[in-house]
């Protein structure tokens, strides 16, 4: 049986587990265990990290104190009301043929975030989920993309009003068709800027191309099809892709 040693255990390839007890302890039921049996979505170079969500909920508490302008602006929201409910937890994607599981987020990305207030009230509660069981371990940098959306809905920067540019008298729906894209575009631009995600030392049009082509398959692009040149002038004119975050995060 192949075997390879990292640090204090040796782990099997061939059946996925290690060859001994975990030595912190407090692994849970399968004290032989592997990354909680996530090898794809998460690390353990010694063998002896705890629990992924401990160390997902660690890292975000480890962004806060890197990242105290983040904080002080979130603080800021909160005293207005605008409140975050912020938390690692275990994801799946959404599948319509299939029951969602209740101990999961449904969530196809790194990460997600929910706007649960309703329309046009100010206060209220955010939800921001980074998906422990995703990601590698860049927990940090996932967290960082989230809270710009975050900033953004608690701004009112995440709300272009889109329906405000359909006349009563003119039946075609296109222009908000192609606002709620470039919406959605433009806050997803905005998070991969912040983040580094995109290269800040080139034009903000490559930045479009990237964040549309990762990102055009939401139905916010599909129902009926947006086109890049659909929003490209709506872009360049009305997106900003700074400002609303207090600086480019420190991040490991």
């Amino acid at each position: 049986m192949r075997k390879v040693r990292s640090g204090y255990r040796y782990y099997s390839p061939g059946i996925g587990r290690w060859l001994s007890r975990d030595p912190i302890g407090g692994a849970g039921v399968n004290i032989y265990a592997f990354v909680v049996n996530s090898p794809a979505g998460g690390f353990d170079l010694l063998g002896l990290a705890a629990d992924t969500h401990e160390r997902c909920e660690s890292a975000l508490d480890a962004f806060w104190q890197n990242n105290q302008p983040w904080k002080n602006l979130k603080d800021s929201y909160e005293a207005e009301g605008c409140n975050l409910n912020a938390q690692c937890a275990q994801c799946e994607c959404p599948d319509p043929e299939k029951k969602p599981d209740p101990e999961k987020k449904q969530c196809a990305g790194l990460g997600c975030t929910w706007d649960r207030r309703k329309r046009g009230q100010k206060r209220g509660t955010i939800e921001l989920v980074v998906c422990e069981n995703r990601g590698g371990g860049s927990w940090q940098k996932t967290f960082a993309h989230e809270l710009v959306h975050y900033f953004d809905f608690c701004s009112g920067a995440a709300d272009w009003d889109c329906w405000a540019r359909k006349s009563l008298a003119d039946p075609d729906f296109t222009p908000v068709y192609k606002c709620i894209c470039a919406e959605m575009i433009c806050m997803e631009m905005r998070a991969a800027w912040a983040t580094g995600d995109c290269d800040r030392s080139k034009p903000k049009a490559v930045c479009l191309e990237k964040i549309y082509k990762r990102y055009n398959h939401k139905p916010q692009c599909q129902n009926p099809k947006i086109s890049l040149e659909d929003i490209r002038d709506d872009i360049e004119q009305n997106c900003s892709v700074t400002g609303g975050y207090p600086s480019f995060p420190t991040l490991p």
